[in-house]
């Protein structure tokens, strides 16, 4: 069984990939943080100073959710079961998976730790809007007032242009 360890952010860099898998779309899922959002999925199977690990990690646009298996791996027996059970965990969920290079896996975020911290982020993002109420440019001129959710999403939308 597959259990959630939210102690863990990121992933080791050094952990050598035995096999990964990545989703091929995102699947509206429960999130560690309450509700459901969209998310993409990752299956890794992996080894570091001789221990085997199985993850299977969710993706949403805020954090990751690590979901470690609660059996103990031994041998290569133990790891081939534990993969599978940890593929069957994630289609369970609705993900279809297709494999992924070690050097693209380890260009995600499940290996990157983020610069700034969640708090250090919604600071950010409350003084951009409030920056944003004042000296409106992206905004249409109207007596509409946007929410905070209203604004961080255009905000988030306007940024890839």
């Amino acid at each position: 069984m597959f259990v959630l360890n939210d102690s863990i952010k990121v992933l080791d860099k050094n952990m050598k990939i035995l096999s990964a898998k990545g989703s091929m779309g995102s699947q509206n899922v429960s999130s560690s943080r309450g509700g459901s959002d969209y998310g993409s999925a990752y299956t890794i199977q992996g080894s570091l100073d001789g221990e085997f690990f199985v993850y299977v990690v969710l993706h949403f646009s805020t954090h990751n959710d690590f979901y470690v298996s609660d059996d103990l791996i031994l041998d290569q027996d133990d790891l081939s079961r534990v993969w599978e059970e940890g593929l069957e965990f994630a289609e369970d969920m609705g993900f279809y998976f297709d494999s992924i290079s070690e050097s693209e896996l380890k260009t995600t975020t499940i290996f990157q730790e983020s610069l700034l911290e969640e708090d250090e982020i919604l600071s950010l993002l409350d003084s951009t809007i409030e920056n944003v109420e004042e000296k409106s440019t992206i905004f249409p001129k109207s007596e509409k007032k946007y929410t905070k959710e209203e604004i961080y999403e255009i905000i988030k939308l306007r940024s890839f242009y």
